[in-house]
């Protein structure tokens, strides 16, 4: 029977989702991080799984090699390095073909297994996962973080680790994160800071999360902390400072972020599916696409996938800062409706502003699209949705109308881009109940996708369309599109 700090020789075969690769000893399933299937190995046993079924390991010397494996480009990263690497490159290791080859397993093991598609059907035999570019200097990530540790110095952290690993320059980042030179700041009374990169001619948004119990006007004020040293001098940079997230807090509990430098906002430059440049402001904290080449590839991506004709109807579900909503408001034009639904008050809001008369979130042809923004949960809207069309507890104004945020009708098409738990069985059952003719999902996590097709399937909803894409290099993460239509 393995037990933890065992040690001995394996040879694995699979990849697994997650990033580790599958290897068997004594008959019992051992998942090896930082190797590369078809390698032999010496792993040290870390911990054992539910019920003593599996276990997990580590590499502690690689006997012999995969033709796949590579000198990590990141030394602090590399688990042959270093006896505890920093976690976010966990197939740093692996030749990029390699790692696109893997995913692309991934994700037709996932909706193998979870979704129950056939692995012989020619929607996952043809199965594609592009490689997104990297911008110039070799880089491709825009949005970084740091952690801080005890003395304000910058670091991460290790695979599924509390302790604060010391870090520097980022391979993965665009180079304008990385010309900042932040690690150099002695960040004290921070616990996190978070940098933006943004496509536009604005500056890099530094935003700075304060420990926990201070208050950021307090770091402000507090001359003793002199942020403006730790910030790059001759450079142009804003800055913010935001609270601490406290669970449990009361709304109009929470301080409010204070300015440092410059504005608490950058924004960002895509390109429509027709070439017409559009602009989307994200505040301090907002989401947006990390892969400097993803929001071009999403949008016009997406709204292909979405089939979407002039004068339809759309929902766009998770719907962020509303990159997603502008390319299906481009395919539906000035008589057709977008509904988007984002849960993030920042986030929310950016895409409020973003389809607002200031805002540039719209090409020629969707100037006068008509896009109805709705901060909340996409499950509760969905109900809101549900009682306002004939439901039980009919959705209205304190003016008596319908609600404003919750348009009347059924949508023609669902985009969905949920967060990396998924949608869920309720959303997916309110989204099959409001009978569009399709559905697309982006879906950032293929176990996620599995699961929710399965449960599409249920409802009679079958998958006609599958792409993936790299957008997230050096790393197992991957992310996939599948169109459904009604079978």
């Amino acid at each position: 029977m393995i037990e933890p700090g065992d040690e001995f020789e394996i040879v694995t075969d699979t990849i697994a989702h997650g990033g580790a690769c599958v290897g068997r000893h004594e008959g019992q399933v051992v998942f090896v991080r930082d190797a590369v299937p078809g390698e032999r190995l010496r792993v040290h046993i870390d911990s054992m799984g539910k019920g003593n079924r599996f276990a997990h390991a580590h590499v502690i010397e690689v006997l012999e090699p995969s033709p796949s494996r590579r000198t990590h480009p990141w030394p602090e990263a590399d688990a042959l390095l270093t006896p505890q690497p920093v976690g976010g490159a966990d197939y740093g290791h692996i030749l990029p073909d390699t790692q696109t080859r893997l995913k692309k397993q991934v994700i037709a093991e996932q909706l193998t297994r979870l979704g129950r598609m056939d692995p012989e059907s020619d929607l996952l035999r043809g199965l594609v996962v592009d490689a997104l570019d990297r911008t110039p200097d070799g880089g491709w990530r825009t949005r970084v973080h740091w952690a801080v540790d005890d003395t304000g110095r910058l670091g991460m952290h290790p695979y599924h680790g509390a302790d604060v690993l010391p870090v520097q320059e980022l391979p993965f980042a665009v180079e304008a994160i990385n010309a900042l030179h932040l690690w150099e700041g002695e960040w004290r009374n921070i616990q996190r800071v978070d940098v933006a990169a943004p496509s536009s001619s604005d500056p890099a948004l530094v935003v700075l999360t304060a420990a926990e119990g201070i208050i950021p006007e307090e770091i402000v004020d507090d001359v003793d902390v002199e942020l403006a040293t730790c910030l790059p001098a001759g450079q142009e940079v804003s800055a913010v400072i935001v609270p601490a997230p406290v669970s449990g807090r009361q709304r109009g509990e929470k301080p409010e972020p204070q300015l440092v430098r410059g504005t608490s906002e950058v924004h960002e430059a895509v390109t429509a599916p027709g070439g017409e440049k559009l602009m989307f402001r994200v505040g301090a904290g907002g989401f947006w696409q990390n892969h400097a080449k993803a929001p071009d590839w999403l949008m016009n991506t997406v709204a292909e996938a979405s089939g979407l004709e002039p004068g339809q109807t759309a929902w766009d579900l998770y719907g962020g800062a509303g990159l997603l909503a502008a390319g299906l408001a481009d395919r539906v034009g000035e008589r057709g409706t977008v509904w988007t639904v984002e849960g993030s008050p920042v986030t929310a809001d950016d895409a409020a502003h973003n389809f607002s008369p200031e805002g540039r979130a719209r090409t020629s042809g969707a100037r006068d699209t008509e896009v109805v923004v709705t901060r909340s949960g996409v499950e509760q809207a969905l109900r809101r949705w549900a009682a306002g069309n004939g439901g039980p507890h009919h959705a209205r104004s304190r003016r008596g109308g319908p609600r404003a945020d919750v348009p009347q009708g059924s949508p023609d098409v669902v985009v969905l881009d949920p967060p990396r738990q998924g949608a869920g069985r309720r959303v997916v059952e309110a989204i099959a109940g409001a009978e569009p003719s399709r559905i697309v999902y982006v879906a950032c996590d293929p176990a996620a996708l599995g699961r929710d097709a399965g449960f599409l399937r249920d409802h009679g909803w079958e998958p006609t369309w599958l792409r993936g894409v790299d957008m997230y290099p050096d790393t197992h993460h991957v992310e996939t599109i599948v169109v459904f239509e009604k079978g």
